[in-house]
């Protein structure tokens, strides 16, 4: 099992520990847990595109360079049908509705994440710790269907290097 499937587990345990009023600490680890799985799926995911013909412990380290800011940066350019003309001349066609729906949901979660852990005026209640594990799990689902088209690549190498699509060269 992946770390991004155990985490989806763990959000999911943690949103149902407590029958009846739950704690505000589990449902704000499963809502900051539910960004984690998805963000480990597509770190995980980008550096074996990129770094396919390395080893399993050179892709490993390759996960650490990825930047949470720049990912949401990125995913923002990748949310709408029509990305930037730098993106789309590499991608050839429309942003498909599954790499949107991936986009979107990284997104979303990473900005709850951000809630959950510093806004503590927030309550948070068991529906919306579940809503948010099931945008990351739609968000699994819709990047299994596309991680091995080319769109995907064009995204894994966005991910890691934004700034290669400042500006068209």
């Amino acid at each position: 099992m992946s770390l991004a499937s155990e985490l989806l587990n763990l959000a999911e345990h943690l949103s149902t520990r407590e029958r009846r009023r739950p704690k505000q600490a589990s449902l704000r680890r499963s809502v900051s847990t539910s960004y984690y799985a998805l963000f480990h799926l597509l770190t995980s995911e980008a550096a074996a595109i990129i770094g396919s013909q390395m080893n399993i412990n050179a892709t490993r380290k390759m996960q650490r360079w990825f930047d949470h800011g720049e990912m949401k940066r990125v995913c923002g350019m990748f949310s709408t049908a029509e990305a930037p003309k730098q993106i789309t001349s590499l991608l050839g066609s429309a942003v498909s509705v599954d790499l949107q729906t991936v986009a979107r949901a990284f997104i979303r979660l990473q900005e709850a994440r951000h809630d959950a852990d510093y806004d503590l005026e927030t309550t948070w209640t068991k529906v919306t710790a579940q809503e948010f594990m099931q945008i990351s799990k739609d968000a699994a689902v819709a990047w299994s269907t596309i991680r091995r088209a080319h769109e995907a690549n064009v995204f894994a190498l966005a991910l890691l290097s934004s700034k290669l699509f400042d500006r068209e060269r």
